[in-house]
């Protein structure tokens, strides 16, 4: 059985504006912890990396404050990897921060899996190109997901929320806002799907940007700081920093200070160098100011403030949904903002519920490395499962009860099969429709198999379901132990129960295990049918019925006609003879028919096990693959199923 033990999980939340990581361990189910990371600010880093002559790579704060930098680089994250004022950044900011942890002994040297996040609509190639880049970076083992996935798993397990595990199942919209874009993802039966990937410029950092304009154009010394603005692009970000951090101040202030004392200000100082000095610049806000840069259009939204286009692609991104959402869900720090609280709850009304976490800046961190111990935790299962297939020990389960399930297949065909085959074939047969009796037992054989292909496998489906059914205890004993040892119930790998209403098959729950079951229930039956099919058609089921159901009819009518061969040759003769008319007409046609009913429980019963053993005799080798194909198909999917219950 695989081992983890040891292994330390981080989830690395690389925001384009702040990036938070939080550690988790594979051999415990504590709650993921946030990383104080050296030198950040409420443990969380600046997106921000610089190279400094002497210094050397700075990240966070300390890039964002220094003087004398080469260069400055901020709010770098992009899908555009290939370009260097992207890639390079990157490996700079990863490999510093990995550097800073250990040096501060905050992570291990080794045995480290790092989990990075993505916007949802970041498509595969480029999770790829960006893996390389991290492990460029110094992170070996990484894994790239999508960090829908990881603010889900946060709800399920905080608390903070108060998502349920038994609501992740019922329809979920995930609205993450980060600095630079806003990503909707539709979440229906744990299956996540981004919606047209959210709105690739409606992010926080705009508000910075526009508070940046709003406090030049109050300043009295606009257009020297305009002039420096454009000589040092690094004073430019800078102050859109300064802008960034006023902002978050102002959203910590709780609303009702701000509407009882309309003058109440949040503000923050810093200095900007010019060629003879520093020139102190104050960004000050009140909520007539905050009002006013949250109304303003912006020419990057096609003309509407941030709250009308956060509004507008809300909204469109519930009509997108094939279904409403029961849970809102908000992550990211911008979320903080109240007025996001409130457009969301407007837009959805009111049965529908928005959550937002207590502490959503570290939302997708902590999803994050949720996600990644999942991942070590459920690699372990999913070779314990392996070494569960490859023991063998389902074939012999399987070998043991096969001949249980040839007598329920054989009883499954040969219900009924007076009534609706034999009946009809004996009138064309007495009517001269059908030459022989040898020609009547393949006409039947032939239906059989037409029903059975046309899809009327009601039987089969109730046949092969009960079998299992009966599997299910001596199973539960070799999977139960694998549920235990990865802490989840000893029910996980149960396979689900199939119930039938005698037109269809279907399952008790709405999951993907068991619309597997379903499918390999459809799978087991098509493999049924085709055994079937081999069995009779090749023959096998004509003799049967002829020495079966059809015997009787030769007996009564066919051995007369060769009375002087002896019982045996007669009867032979009689199945392959032309009979005249007169002799098909011997006995009336509804005694014959009475005679053919009365007798149909008896040789229904020993038609069934004469096919019984025909399917064992030849094709039970094949019955055996098929059925234990379904059973480990099924599996499959219950450790799917199974990999969200690991924690």
């Amino acid at each position: 059985m695989t081992d983890t033990s040891g292994s330390t999980v981080v989830g690395f939340d690389l925001g384009h504006g702040q990036t938070a990581l939080a550690a988790a361990y594979a051999d415990r189910d504590a709650y993921p912890e946030v990383l104080d990371l050296p030198g950040s600010v409420g443990r969380q880093h600046v997106t921000a990396v610089a190279e400094h002559p002497r210094r050397g790579v700075l990240v966070g704060e300390d890039a964002a404050v220094a003087r004398g930098v080469t260069r400055l680089w901020l709010g770098f994250k992009s899908p555009e990897l290939d370009q260097e004022s992207v890639s390079r950044p990157t490996a700079l900011f990863v490999a510093k921060v990995v550097a800073d942890l250990r040096d501060k002994a905050q992570i291990p040297a080794s045995n480290v899996r790092w989990v990075v996040g993505v916007p949802a609509g970041w498509h595969a190639q480029v999770r790829k190109t960006y893996a390389k880049v991290l492990r460029k970076a110094g992170l070996n083992d990484v894994e790239v997901i999508s960090e829908s996935r990881a603010a889900l798993l946060y709800a399920r397990e905080s608390g903070d929320v108060g998502l349920r595990s038994d609501q992740l199942d019922r329809p979920v919209l995930i609205v993450d806002i980060g600095s630079s874009t806003t990503d909707y993802t539709s979440v229906i039966g744990r299956q996540a799907t981004p919606l047209d990937h959210g709105n690739i410029r409606l992010g926080a950092n705009l508000i910075d940007r526009e508070i940046l304009r709003y406090v030049l154009e109050h300043h009295p010394l606009r257009s020297q700081l305009e002039e420096i603005m454009l000589d040092s692009p690094s004073e430019r970000l800078r102050l859109e920093l300064l802008c960034r951090r006023v902002k978050e101040d102002y959203f910590r202030v709780p609303p009702e200070r701000f509407r009882d004392d309309p003058d109440t200000r949040v503000s923050q100082m810093t200095e900007v160098g010019t060629g003879d000095g520093y020139l102190d610049v104050v960004v000050r806000l009140r909520k007539a100011d905050m009002d006013a840069v949250l109304a303003t259009p912006q020419s990057a939204l096609d003309g509407l403030s941030w709250v009308e286009a956060f509004r507008g692609d809300l909204k469109a991104a519930l009509a997108r949904l094939s279904k409403g959402p029961e849970v809102v869900l908000l992550t990211g720090g911008p979320s903080r903002m109240d007025f996001v609280l409130d457009v969301s709850r407007q837009a959805v009304g009111p049965k529908t519920t928005v959550m937002r976490g207590a502490e959503p800046e570290y939302a997708i961190a902590r999803g994050l490395a949720l996600a990644g111990r999942m991942s070590v935790k459920a690699a372990g299962l999913r070779a314990d499962v392996k070494q569960l297939f490859e023991s063998q020990e389902i074939e012999g389960l399987v070998a043991d009860h096969l001949p249980e399930l040839a007598e329920a297949m054989g009883s499954a065909v040969a219900s009924g099969i007076t009534e609706r085959h034999i009946i009809p074939a004996f009138r064309q047969w007495r009517n001269g429709e059908i030459s022989t009796l040898n020609e009547m037992s393949a006409v039947v054989s032939a239906r059989v198999n037409d029903e059975l292909n046309s899809g009327n496998t009601i039987g089969l489906a109730a046949a092969i379901s009960k079998w299992q059914s009966m599997l299910r205890p001596e199973l539960d004993d070799l999977t139960r132990p694998i549920c235990r040892r990865w802490g989840m119930p000893g029910s996980a790998l149960d396979l689900s129960g199939v119930s039938l209403d005698g037109s269809h098959y279907s399952v008790p729950v709405d999951t993907t295990a068991a619309t597997s079951a379903m499918d390999s229930i459809g799978n087991s039956i098509t493999v049924v049918v085709a055994i079937i099919g081999g069995t009779i058609l090749g023959g096998g089921g004509t003799a049967l019925l002829a020495a079966g159901p059809i015997g009787w009819i030769i007996g009564a009518v066919g051995v007369g006609a060769f009375a002087l061969m002896g019982k045996e040759a007669a009867m032979e003769k009689a199945k392959s003879a032309d009979i005249p008319a007169a002799l098909r007409r011997i006995k009336s046609e509804q005694s014959m028919i009475t005679k053919l009913r009365a007798d149909a429980p008896k040789s229904e019963k020993e038609l069934a096990a004469a096919l019984a053993g025909g399917f064992l005799e030849n094709a039970g080798e094949k019955l055996s693959h098929g059925m234990v194909r379904s059973i480990l198909a099924q599996l499959e999917a219950r450790a799917d199923e199974a990999e969200l219950l690991i924690s």
